[in-house]
């Protein structure tokens, strides 16, 4: 009989401030410490991340039309909310978990796109199904169902 025995070393879970995201930090923490592996926790900072419509001023203007300050202001908006999110994962794990290894890392792009270029150097990846952009309902959003039609490796999507 054949038996292939699993082993991961690198385990990549994607942190984007929402419930679900914590979720999925949950199970990575439990399989990273069962194999003695690193905890990769990754947040993308979206390119072309605009204010949801009801955070928009009165007399929106489209994208094209705001200031290079405005843009400036809302991207450092951005970076800050997905660095508060590392950071409160990271806080999460260490408070149980003071010795397991933890890499943060934070990038810029396309969500489905980084994940999966960051997922090659894991053997697993954890997302949640739903991320800060998803609505409620029963199917998956679209970043974990673009990185799971993607991805190389093992990828765990937790509810």
């Amino acid at each position: 009989m054949y038996r292939r025995v699993l082993v991961y070393r690198r385990v990549l879970v994607a942190i984007d401030g929402s419930e679900p995201s914590y979720r999925a930090l949950d199970h990575a923490v439990a399989i990273a410490e069962r194999f003695g592996a690193e905890l990769t926790m990754l947040t993308v900072v979206p390119e072309a991340e605009h204010p949801p419509a009801e955070h928009a001023p009165e007399r929106a203007a489209p994208p094209e039309a705001e200031s290079a300050e405005d843009e400036a202001r809302h991207r450092q908006r951005a970076w800050a909310q997905h660095r508060e999110a590392l950071t409160e994962a990271e806080y999460r794990v260490r408070k149980d978990h003071p010795d397991l290894e933890i890499v943060k890392i934070i990038k810029e792009g396309n969500p489905p796109d980084v994940i999966a270029e960051e997922a090659e150097a894991a053997d697993l990846v954890v997302l949640g199904s739903r991320g800060m952009g998803g609505a409620a309902g029963p199917e998956m959003g679209s970043t974990s169902m673009r990185v799971a039609d993607s991805c190389k490796k093992t990828v765990l999507i937790v509810r």
